[in-house]
């Protein structure tokens, strides 16, 4: 059998996903511009990361367990790794970039 990168698996919409909430967590969190944009940024190769990482899980158990094992992990469980991927990585690097509270006593 083989496995075809079809264009809905291209990771656009996860891409997407991804931009929203890092602009979701950016503005909230994080206050300098060159932060924000760094966070914006990196949504990009996260994203990557992410698909191929979704895409190795299934052809890895395809090639253990077949075909129809694949495409149920495609189906019911593929987008999984996509998103723990994006949005742990996500919420890391934010928590990385946030301002650290000043320790001025008033």
């Amino acid at each position: 059998y083989e496995f075809d990168v079809a264009a809905a698996c291209s990771g656009i919409r996860g891409l997407v996903a991804s931009l929203v909430l890092a602009t979701v967590v950016a503005m909230l969190s994080l206050r300098l511009v060159w932060k924000r944009t760094l966070m914006l940024v990196s949504t990009v190769p996260l994203a990557i990361c992410g698909n191929v990482m979704r895409l190795t899980v299934v052809v890895l158990v395809g090639e253990a367990y077949g075909q129809a094992s694949a495409e149920w992990v495609h189906d019911w469980f593929g987008y999984v790794t996509y998103l723990l991927v994006n949005i742990a990585s996500l919420l890391i690097l934010a928590h990385w970039l946030r301002e650290k509270p000043s320790s001025k006593n008033a």
